[in-house]
């Protein structure tokens, strides 16, 4: 079984998305774009590999944060 060490949660909106990880008491927010989907995994770089990520579906707006 896997054990995670991060939960993170994503709301997905047409222009952007928030990110919300568990304990941290601030939320982070990134355009919906090939240049933010690319600053949020350089930020989240070292918690992604051991994260359960919840991402709301919004239309097919999160699709290109899903097949990054």
């Amino acid at each position: 079984m896997e054990h995670y060490h991060n939960f993170m949660g994503i709301d997905i909106g047409k222009s952007t998305f928030v990110v919300s990880l568990y304990g941290e008491k601030s939320t982070l927010e990134y355009e919906n774009s090939p240049l933010g989907i690319k600053d949020f995994i350089k930020t989240y770089r070292d918690q992604l590999p051991n994260s359960l990520s919840i991402v709301e579906t919004t239309g097919g707006y999160e699709f290109a944060l899903i097949y990054t």
